[in-house]
């Protein structure tokens, strides 16, 4: 059975076709990539690192505000009181002893939010190499198969001419393989 050219040609430009769409596809993943590297809060994964990063960022928030209403009111009352300022100094190191606490949450919260940064990293670090293959695959599928399409040969051939200084003679069409002559019989025509 003989391999019809319509559809080798079809066959080529959708092969091409793909081809495109892999290499953009992995050009836009690997940009967003390298934005999630760069800044790993624009990347999250999904709704469990949302939520990390949110109840870290409020975290950090709340132990800041009672911090400081802790340290206010530790003011106050030692104000309230004490009448010297040395006594006033004892009072608040004798009440303010719930600093240690606060760092070590406040230590916490950021260890926690580090640690999903570093895996957002590590994910968009991958998302890149992934990026870079499918681009490859796309790369190496345009090679094989726009060569082999009747547009993008004589595009090239044009251009080659073009800088060869040879811009006279372009050919307009590929060159195809002539069609095969029919089959004549073995057998004598007949005689009448």
């Amino acid at each position: 059975m003989e391999e019809t050219t319509w559809v080798r040609s079809v066959y080529l430009y959708v092969v091409c076709g793909i081809a495109l769409v892999l290499f953009l596809g992995g050009a836009v993943s690997g940009v967003l990539a390298i934005g999630n590297v760069v800044s790993p809060d624009l990347g999250h994964r999904d709704a469990i690192d949302r939520i990390g990063i949110g109840a870290s960022n409020i975290a950090a928030d709340i132990i800041s505000l009672v911090e400081e209403a802790v340290t206010e009111d530790n003011e106050e009352f030692c104000e309230s009181v004490t009448f010297d300022e040395e006594a006033f100094e004892e009072c608040l190191e004798d009440v303010g002893g719930d600093e240690m606490a606060t760092d070590m949450l406040t230590e916490g919260v950021a260890d926690i939010r580090s640690e999903l940064e570093s895996q957002i990293r590590d994910s968009a670090i991958a998302q890149l190499i992934k990026a870079a293959l499918v681009m490859a695959v796309g790369v190496v599928l345009w090679r094989i198969h726009a060569p082999r399409t009747l547009l993008y040969a004589s595009m090239t051939r044009d251009a080659g001419d073009d800088a060869a200084g040879d811009a006279t003679d372009h050919p307009t069409e590929v060159d195809q393989p002539e069609p095969p002559e029919p089959a004549t019989s073995a057998l004598p025509p007949p005689t009448g």
